[in-house]
């Protein structure tokens, strides 16, 4: 047997939690310095397999062994935390004493002590450099502390010599420079980002709380000035000719995509023409390693933080009307009934004709005669447009897809950058036919690239897990909605969804479910995408933004020149590097953008106090439920409010009900808006019609009741 073998052997029937390697040595028999040199040499080799991990100098534990969790901590603001093990995906439960100095959003090793609760046995990785926060200055002193903005730190940072110019209560972002296991982790001022409570100051602090950048390097810029501007169509296909146009938000800049349809007997012939950045964006340049940094664009009202400098993004890259472009063109035959019967990938050059919105193209499908007319050398390449939506979105149905009814949010900014406006994102025909084209595109791409077995970075989606599962099962019976499960497929889930369609119960179910759903990923290898039923998809139609769709790019025009066959090794390593990261950044820029649409709904609030609305029960808590308005406001509604001590939260049921007065999910509700608060970015909600007096009576009348039962609980 070999060294390593008999080494694993020992390790796995170790009953301790830890052990040292003089202890393996000595139950292995090895005494000499070789023998136990060898030994340190597998054990380090076992630890980068992540078979072992070292807890201290020359001490290991066994991963993976049912005590040991590895995986991220979600830090809770009263000092607690919750590992969630990478590999099995079960919960720990790890209180503040426990935590050793790990914090939020550490990659850490923990050991179970008893039941679900357990300890840090080690820091992997740290999750952030910085902290954002509000700097609190000891009065007289030259030393001060950073709140962080994030209350899941639950730990102020120490600034042990702050400048005298930076006054108290300011907004600062802090380089951490030492953690510490038994006190506070101390940092490092490095910007100050203005007065606490102004808007500007408010957005930059959680921009900066994520890691996003606006400015670029110095080499980025010095590279992107020196770039050849001039188009030429050597060695690609020329559409030139062909009608082409982009559909787009009225606000956008960036038009990566652009699509022309010819009829061909039953069928179509469907082009759809991708900004080709991986022209400008030579790889491992200042450039690209910037771009993979960020990994993707940022958008927010008014705002985007983008991947590329703006001379790239909004300009060179970007499918501009009457300027010539370099693209990269996935043109696709497809049949009245839905199959993709060709498809051809080229190197091109394009034109767009027109820089169509999203809203004109719909008022040109409905028929306004203005826009017909103003239009009318594209109305009909709408037309055909719209009939190949039809087409694809009956053949993604057919394949039993999930389309999920979501309400995104548009705010309006004034001049000054203050909302004035919070409503539903219009979402039309026009949105759906941009959709579903992209989707037919990522798929064929995505097959190609499967067939010919390049490295490649797939876009996944797996099965909900069990316990997410049952937990929909346990909202959609309290709402006396049918379901069945039981194949598992993602027909099931589409059937749900078309069974409330125009109920109360729809944004509430149809939100609940997405919950359900595992997060969707980047991955090299190939795997399902279940909420689209595809069994291909990546990301290939947004280069501007997104950096694997850059890197898919590069994948397939070096295939076509062969200069991919010496290189695929690497690639499949670097695949899985650009997969990761990109998922962790994509996530970082969703609760980026959520967090600031909180901060300007409760600020837009602000401006609402004491107004009375219609809303729906959006969810629900033993403190009380949570409310969203037709605005896409969403505010709580304290148990102290719905007057309720005595009101009984039922999980299974998803109710509050004392007998006599219950609230479900799904139903409507008259609420006041009583606060909104930007720093916490919560808007506090309470009855509608209900006085501060009755409040303060029934408050005062409840609190003399909790104190005469606790008094009788000690007699």
């Amino acid at each position: 047997m070999k060294l390593k073998d008999e080494i694993k052997k020992v390790i796995d029937k170790n009953e301790k939690d830890s052990f040292s390697r003089n202890t393996l040595c000595r139950l292995l028999g090895l005494h000499s310095s070789f023998e136990r040199d060898q030994v340190k040499k597998i054990l380090h080799a076992l630890a980068d397999e992540g078979y072992i991990i070292e807890v201290d100098k020359d001490i290991y534990t066994r991963c993976g062994n049912g005590r040991v969790f590895c995986g991220k901590l979600r830090g809770n603001a009263r000092g607690f935390a919750f590992l969630t093990d990478d590999n099995s995906g079960d919960n720990m439960f790890i209180p503040a004493k426990s935590l050793h100095g790990a914090m939020h959003g550490d990659m850490v090793c923990a050991r179970i002590i008893s039941g679900d609760e357990g300890e840090v046995i080690k820091v992997l990785e740290r999750g952030r450099k910085q902290v954002v926060g509000v700097f609190e200055r000891e009065k007289g002193r030259h030393y001060g502390f950073i709140v962080p903005d994030d209350n899941r730190l639950a730990t102020d940072f120490f600034v042990s010599d702050a400048p005298s110019g930076i006054p108290n209560g300011v907004k600062v972002v802090g380089d951490i420079v030492r953690y510490d296991k038994g006190g506070s982790p101390e940092a490092v001022i490095k910007e100050v980002l203005g007065k606490r409570g102004e808007i500007d100051t408010e957005v930059l602090s959680i921009i900066k709380s994520y890691g996003f950048e606006e400015d670029f390097p110095d080499a980025v810029e010095k590279q992107v000035s020196k770039i050849n501007r001039s188009v030429s169509e050597k060695d690609r296909t020329d559409y030139r000719d062909l009608i082409t146009i982009t559909i787009d938000g009225v606000n956008a800049k960036d038009f990566d995509d652009a699509i022309s349809i010819e009829k061909e007997g039953d069928g179509y012939e469907v082009f759809v023409h991708i900004a080709d950045v991986s022209h400008y964006v030579s790889q491992d340049s200042p450039l690209d390693k910037e771009a993979m940094r960020r990994a993707t664009s940022v958008y927010y009202p008014a705002h985007v933080i983008p991947m590329l400098p703006f001379e790239l993004s909004d300009d060179l890259c970007s499918l501009r009307p009457n300027e010539d472009r370099y693209a990269l063109t996935a043109r696709m035959r497809l049949g009245a009934d839905g199959r993709v019967t060709g498809f051809k990938l080229s190197p091109s050059v394009i034109r767009s004709n027109e820089r169509m919105t999203y809203s004109e193209v719909t008022a040109i499908l409905e028929g306004d005669p203005n826009l017909c007319q103003k239009y009318s050398t594209i109305v009909e390449l709408l037309h055909r447009a719209s009939a190949v939506r039809d087409i694809l979105k009956a053949k993604r149905k057919e394949r039993g897809a999930i389309d999920f009814v979501t309400s995104e949010t548009e705010i309006t900014l004034d001049e000054n950058g203050m909302p004035v406006d919070v409503r539903p994102y219009a979402y039309g025909n026009s949105n759906e036919i941009i959709e579903e084209l992209m989707l037919l595109a990522n798929q064929c791409v995505a097959q190609f690239a499967y067939e010919q077995k390049l490295p490649m970075i797939y876009r996944v989606h797996d099965y909900p897990s069990e316990e997410k599962i049952n937990t929909l099962e346990t909202v959609l019976k309290g709402c006396g909605i049918k379901y069945d499960f039981t194949q598992k497929t993602p027909a099931e889930f589409a059937k749900v969804l078309d069974s409330i369609i125009g109920t109360l119960y729809q944004n509430v179910v149809s939100k609940v479910m997405l919950r359900s759903m595992a997060k969707a990923r980047y991955k090299n290898a190939l795997s399902q995408h279940f909420g689209l039923a595809a069994p291909y998809y990546c990301h290939f139609t947004s280069p501007i933004r997104r950096y694997p769709d850059l890197v898919v790019h590069r994948m397939l025009k070096m295939a076509a020149s062969g200069e991919l066959d010496a290189r695929k090794g690497a690639f499949d390593r670097f695949t899985q590097e650009v997969a990761d990261h990109s998922t962790e950044q994509e996530r970082n820029a969703d609760m980026l953008e959520r967090d600031v649409d909180d901060f300007y709904k409760a600020w837009y609030m602000q401006g609402h106090l004491g107004e009375s609305y219609t809303g729906i029960i959006s969810g629900l808590t033993e403190d009380g439920i949570y409310v969203e308005l037709p605005s896409t406001v969403e505010g709580t509604v304290s148990i102290e409010e719905l007057e309720g001590y005595d009101l009984i939260y039922n999980p299974n049921t998803f109710t509050l009900s004392n007998g006599i007065k219950s609230y479900r999910l799904g139903d409507s509700i008259d609420i006041t808006v009583l606060s909104a608060d930007i720093i916490s970015r919560r808007v506090r909600f309470g009855i509608a019609g209900r006085t501060a007096e009755r409040r303060a009576n029934y408050n005062r009348r409840e609190g003399k009741k909790r104190g005469e039962r606790k008094s009788n609980s000690h007699k």
